[in-house]
């Protein structure tokens, strides 16, 4: 099982853990309760971290970014660039020297 699919599992189950604490009949036992609450804590930290991990993969800001094949960021390739230009594999602006 890769990392992806281990994640992808939490994921579920936590979605799962959240659909049972708003069920009313969980919430009537108090131990049921508790448990399905503690494992979700247990969670939340995976969770959070897995949610960072997405919005910096699918909003890079930053040159940094930049795939290895792009012609800006190969090695001997001008560092001093337009500011208003963009890279060649996505449209970031490229660093500047100051």
């Amino acid at each position: 099982m890769s990392m992806w699919d281990a994640l992808r599992k939490v994921e579920e189950r936590h979605a799962e853990l959240n659909r049972l604490l708003a069920d009313p009949d969980v919430t009537r036992d108090p131990r049921r309760l508790r448990d399905l609450a503690r494992e979700r804590a247990a969670l939340d930290q995976t969770m959070a971290a897995l949610a960072d991990y997405r919005r910096v993969e699918a909003t890079p800001s930053s040159p940094i970014w930049r795939a290895p094949s792009c012609r800006s960021s190969r090695p001997g390739s001008p560092r001093s660039r337009p500011a208003s230009r963009s890279c060649c594999c996505r449209a970031i602006p490229t660093m500047t020297r100051t």
